[in-house]
């Protein structure tokens, strides 16, 4: 009998400090990014580091509107074409809203 070894959900804390917050979630059909605490450049380096892409992020998910939680979030949105879930409150400006 063979096993299987499909990942059915990968959680990777990618930072987790007052400077920067951010994990990434995958199963077999989504990629998640939780918080975007990180600068982009940062972003692209942990996603490498665990052989993810930020190309391949189905959203971002933002918890709450803390800097160390979304200091990242304008240029990781112009970049990148992931729908952004965010609360109207956590939201500091108009200018991270895609239409």
């Amino acid at each position: 009998m063979r096993l299987r070894r499909d990942i059915i959900v990968k959680i990777c804390v990618l930072a987790s400090s007052s400077s920067g917050n951010s994990a990434f979630i995958r199963t077999e059909r989504t990629r998640i990014l939780v918080d975007a605490g990180l600068s982009k450049r940062d972003l692209l380096a942990r996603l490498a580091a665990i052989e993810e892409q930020c190309e391949t992020l189905d959203a971002i998910l933002i918890t709450h509107e803390h800097s160390d939680h979304v200091s990242g979030l304008v240029t990781i949105a112009r970049h990148f074409q992931a729908p952004i879930f965010i609360t109207r409150l956590t939201a500091p400006t108009p200018t991270i809203y895609r239409t």
